[in-house]
This record gives C-alpha cells, structure tokens and sequence, in this order.
C-alpha cells in the first residue's frame, strides 16, 4: 500500500490547540438573495491596532459587501480566515492538516516546505481546479497566454494530463519585499574615500532627501563585490566601537551559519545550500561543492574579524529576514536581510539614539573576489532568495466540494482583472470609498482613496492632456507609512502584481534604489521549484525526508566551521555524515526532472 504523505506529518502536531473553523456551503436567504461561505487559511495579514480579523480589512470589506459573484454575478461571499501566530505558521497548518480540520482554501506559501501540492491532490485534500479554472477565470488565462514560459510551471502533470491544481499569484516582473541592508549614514560618518582618503559627506537635505559621495573599493557607488562588503564591515565595526555600542555588531548572520535561502552564500560560486541547478542546468548540491569551502573560509575570517554577531547560532527562532530586530531598530547593526520598509529614515526613533539620522539603503547580492580558487570568484550569483513572476498559490480543498465554486473562482479571478489588481496592489479608490464609506480609511483620513494617479513625472494625471504612462501612486499617509500600507491594500489575496515601474512614485529615492538594487541580478532558482512541484508521492518523500535530515545537520554543525571550532579546510567527516542521507539519489532524482523540464 502506498504510503500516505501526511502520515508521515508529526503525530505531536495533532495535540496543538486552536483548530481552524470550518464554513456553512451556500444559500439562499429568505429574501432570495445567494450567499457563499468560504474558510481561508492564510499565513499573516493583521495588527491589532488596525484589526484584529482579515475579514475588517478595507478591501475584502468591500469586496465581500458591495460585489457579486458567479456566472451571474449574484451570489454574495464572505469568508472566515484563520491566521496562525507568527512563527507557528508550519505547525499551525501541519495540525490542520493531519487532524483533517483544515479550510476551504489554503495559501501554499508555508505548505511546500512540507511537501508538493501534488501530495495534496492524491491525499484527495486539493481539489481538480481544471474545469473550473477553464470556464470561470478568463483573466488568469489570459495572463498565461501572454506568459508562455510562466504556463508550463503552473500546470500539474497527474497521468498524463494537464491539470490546474493551484492558483498562483501572478506579476509582469519580480519585486523583491526584502534583501540586504546597511547603514549608509555610519559610512559617510565614519569612513574615507579608498583613493583619496577624503572624508565622505552627505546628509538629508530640508525635503528629506538623502544624497552623499560615498565610493566602494570597487569604485562603484554601490557596493558589488565581497571586497566592498569587507571595507563596510570594517567601517561597521569602528562605527560599533566609537559609539560605545557593546551588544552591537557589523553583520547579522543566520543560526545556521548561512541563510538556506542561498543569499550571499551563492556568491561564493553561484550555487545554493542545498539541492540547486548550476549554470550548465546540472544539479549541485551545495555542501559537497568545492564552493563551500571558500564561503566557509569568508565567514570564519569575518567572525575572527569580529564582524558577525558572537551569539548568531543562539538565534535560533528568529527567521532569516527578522534576525535581532530589536538590535536593528536600536541601530546597533550595520548590515543585515529585512523588509522594503525598513528603508531610509524608518529605523529612526529618537535624537539621542544610535538611529539618529540613519539612512538605511539596500544592495545586492555581492560577487565574491576575495576567497577561494578562480572558478569560486567573480561568479554572478544565480541561487537566492528573490521575487518570481510566480508568486504563492493557493488550493481549494476538499471542504468546499460542496460550495459555489462557481462563485468562488469569479471572485478569485477578479484579482487578475486590471481593477482587482489595483485593488489589491492600491486599495480602494475615491470612488469606492465613497460608496463604502469604510470605518478605517475614515479614521486615518483616506477620504480621497488609497492612491492616486500620475504621470511619468509624478504629477496628477489629467484624461485627455497627460502624456505617457498612467501610473498609481499610494496616497501620502500610505507613502510616509509604508510599512503599514498592507494593512488598507488586500496583499495577501492571490492576484495579478503590476511591475515595480508603477510605483516609481510610491515611495521616497532610496526605496526606489533599493528595489533597483535588489533586482539587479536575476535568478535561476524557479526551475528548481518547478521540478521539485511536479515529484510524485515516492519522490517527493524522499526529497523531504533527506531535506529535513540535511538542513537539520548542516544548522547543527555548520556554525563549528564558522566560529573556527572546527577546520572548514577539512570537511572530510561532514560530507561523509551528509552522504548517509540519499543526497546522490536525490541529485539524481531532481536531474531527471530537470532534463524533462527542460525538454
């Protein structure tokens, strides 16, 4: 008998409390109005200071009370959303899963680090979405057909056949929400220019705007390669000193001795921690690569070099994009991986502080030109963490058979439309307010909509003068908060993402230069997550299972190698122990499916 996957779910996960609700199928009223209840797991999306229930959200307010859904547009829906606490997000859905109390739609995002959608569909949970994707969601096709590389990766092969299994988030560009980070204010203060050694200047000029002369070792304006990196680090580290700041250090470093999604362990040849495809669409496995040696051998100079944080391997509940956020915004740290919105003066919280004038700017993956052999140097790296045009999925469960799908894919669909997108992207606009009147756009004065729109130039667009492209832009309280703005827009609804040139005047310069930043290296890794979406039940077993064994093991040891416990010239006994895991027939496995991806 085939073994079924999520027996294999933890049983200690079944005796977890808080157990998602299930919804009421769809009636009728005795007014004969229609009406469609839907459960929706979904992984974040409230503050308590806004609302304390995805369903208060502005968008889905009006969505849910002032549209209809259906062939005929005129069944109402509502939905009912479980949210799990913060870090329990894997934990949470495991229960739901292995206790069958799970919702009607599911977002994948926290699921595929568990298994494959496909595992979903033959345990009978995920529902066969082909027929209803084919007649009620017109504006989702249509975005595939205009993408024919994106269509081949949102398709299930199940016997043969083509089926739609999950719906995606779709964008016409990637946008990352968050990358590397560093103080740019404590190299203007506290360091020199590498030629001249003349002190650097720059500030916030009376509107708020940052300029500077910073130049890198690289005689770039940005830093680019490791040796960049280095003589920030240093600077970091005098900055760190001459403030007297004691719990202060110039890198945060993930528990794991490196971060499992491959940022700045990629530059160190190109290749990620695990399982990735190299440059010539080969599987490589990253801790037996000679790749591992000269990145191990930069983590171990910077820690002797008093670069990354003493206590990183303690930090084992922080995730990889919120390491010592208290240490962040006390400004004690120069260069870490966060969100979007902790740009520019976001840090800042007083003025006798350590954010005191702080400008946060991000910078992109570093190529390394400093350690290991020729072909570990000068690599542009491919494997991170990055915006796909392919965002998460969703799945409808078998807990809705019994529903108005119908009416449930109009409405998803409608998120794909150019209005959806904007809702969901912008929020609600002038008009729509007026007509809902929405409590929290009054409280904080949105009485004119979330966003507006302008021209290329920013200025107010004008129907009939207004030359070029029409563009949106956050109104100004979303702007000077962004970091709150997911609270009034409907971001955690699957959808259609315009590319990031709408919002070129959403938010301040270095935002922008940040996102260019970002972006400026593409990566390689969705042909991997095609390949591993498409495993079978047996296959997909045992990728997890040497998945699980290997990220356990190389958390566990690989810090040794950092702090110098341990010799990263020999990694003799460590590739030895990770060999026991099936890595090879692992390798071999995802190189089938590489080959057949690529045809």
């Amino acid at each position: 008998m085939k073994k079924s996957f999520l027996s294999g779910l933890s049983v200690a996960f079944l005796l977890l409390g808080a157990l998602a609700s299930c919804g009421e199928s769809g009636s009728s009223t005795s007014t004969g109005e229609k009406k469609a209840s839907f459960t929706y797991w979904i992984p974040t999306g409230v503050d308590g200071q806004y609302y304390s229930d995805y369903k208060d959200n502005p968008v889905v307010r009006y969505l849910t009370n002032y549209k209809k859904w259906g062939k005929d547009k005129d069944v109402s829906i509502s939905f009912d959303f479980t949210v799990p606490p913060t870090g329990e997000e894997n934990n949470n859905l495991s229960t739901l899963l292995g206790s069958g109390d799970y919702t009607d739609v599911i977002d994948t995002s926290y699921y595929k680090s568990m298994g494959t959608v496909k595992n979903l569909y033959e345990e009978g949970i995920a529902m066969d979405l082909t027929s209803y994707v084919k007649e009620y969601m017109p504006n989702y096709l249509a975005w595939l057909e205009k993408n024919p590389d994106q269509k081949k990766r949102v398709i299930n092969k199940i016997d043969g056949e083509d089926k739609y299994l999950e719906i995606f988030s779709m964008a016409d560009s990637s946008e990352p929400w968050g990358g590397w980070e560093y103080r740019r204010d404590w190299i203007v203060k506290y360091g020199v220019n590498p030629k001249t050694q003349a002190a650097f200047t720059g500030s916030y000029d009376a509107n708020g705007v940052w300029s500077d002369d910073v130049v890198f070792p690289s005689e770039n304006k940005d830093p680019i390669y490791i040796s960049d990196w280095e003589w920030m680090l240093k600077i970091f580290k005098k900055a760190i000193e001459d403030q007297g700041i004691s719990d202060g250090y110039p890198f945060s470093m993930a528990y794991q001795g490196f971060y499992e999604t491959g940022d700045l362990y990629s530059s160190f040849g190109g290749t990620g921690p695990f399982w990735s495809v190299n440059q010539e669409n080969k599987i490589e496995f990253g801790p037996q690569s000679q790749h591992f040696k000269a990145y191990l051998q930069a983590m171990n100079n910077w820690y002797k070099n008093g670069y990354i944080d003493k206590k990183f391997s303690e930090r084992t509940s922080d995730s990889f994009y919120q390491i010592n956020t208290t240490g962040v915004y006390s400004g004690k740290i120069g260069l870490w991986y966060g969100y979007s919105s902790e740009t520019e003066k976001a840090i800042q919280s007083g003025e006798d502080d350590f954010t005191k004038g702080a400008c946060v700017m991000g910078c992109r993956q570093p190529i390394n030109d400093v350690y290991g052999t020729d072909s570990d140097k000068n690599i542009v790296p491919y494997t991170f963490y990055q915006g796909d045009k392919l965002g998460s999925s969703i799945v409808i469960t078998n807990k809705a058979k019994d529903k108005d799908i119908p009416a449930l894919m109009s409405f998803i669909d409608f998120m794909y439309s150019p209005e959806g997108a904007v809702m969901k992207e912008y929020g609600l606009s002038k008009a729509q307010y007026e007509e809902c009147q929405d409590p929290l756009y009054t409280k904080y004065g949105l009485t004119e909509g979330g966003y507006s729109q302008v021209d290329s130039d920013g200025n107010p667009w004008v129907e009939g003068t207004s030359q070029g492209e029409k563009m949106y832009r956050l109104c100004d309280f979303l702007v000077d908060h962004n970091n709150i703005a997911q609270y009034f827009i409907c971001s955690r609804f699957n959808g259609y993402t315009y590319g990031p040139s709408r919002k070129f005047y959403t938010f301040n310069p270095i935002f922008i230069h940040t996102l260019k930043e970002w972006m400026a290296i593409t990566v390689k890794s969705p042909i991997l997550d095609t390949v591993t979406s498409q495993l079978s039940s047996d296959d997909s077993l045992t990728y997890s299972s040497a998945m699980t064994r290997v990220r356990e093991f190389t958390a566990k040891y690989t810090p040794d190698y950092v702090k110098g416990v341990k010799d990263y010239q020999d990694l003799t006994a460590y590739n030895s122990a990770l060999s026991k895991y099936k890595v090879d027939q692992v390798s071999e496995m995802l190189q089938k499916g590489v080959d057949s991806f690529l045809g």
